[in-house]
């Protein structure tokens, strides 16, 4: 039998390190860090085309304009799988689970459209 102390350092071997989030304010937080990574690689890469086509007027003006439809759409769809009606708080309507929900959506949005935008400049 596996001694309580041995299974807890296997766990977090296997976890790389890293133990997961206990409390639901703690899962939260992982989520909304991990939407905000996600984010950010986005930027990057929404970064590194505009510095690659930066001499392409009629390119960036497409791609800015692609950029902005992108964004609506992200928000609609965000409206469709977790609707909130005028006045409402989503934190009332989903729960504390919300931030967590949020992130699940969205973030395979921001990963697909930085692998669109990674593949206008090569990576």
């Amino acid at each position: 039998m596996i001694k309580p102390a041995v299974l807890a350092l296997l766990v977090l071997i296997f976890l790389g390190g890293h133990l997961p989030a206990q409390t639901q304010a703690e899962m939260n937080r992982d989520a909304v860090a991990q939407l905000e990574a996600a984010d950010a690689r986005l930027n990057r890469a929404y970064q590194l085309v505009l510095k690659k086509y930066a001499g392409e007027p009629e390119f960036l003006s497409n791609l800015k304009e692609a950029q902005r439809a992108w964004l609506k759409y992200v928000e609609f769809h965000l409206k469709t799988v977790l609707p909130v009606k005028d006045g409402e708080d989503p934190r009332v309507v989903y729960g504390s689970m919300y931030p967590i929900d949020y992130s699940e959506a969205k973030i395979p949005l921001l990963e697909s459209r930085t692998a669109q935008l990674k593949s206008l400049v090569g990576n």
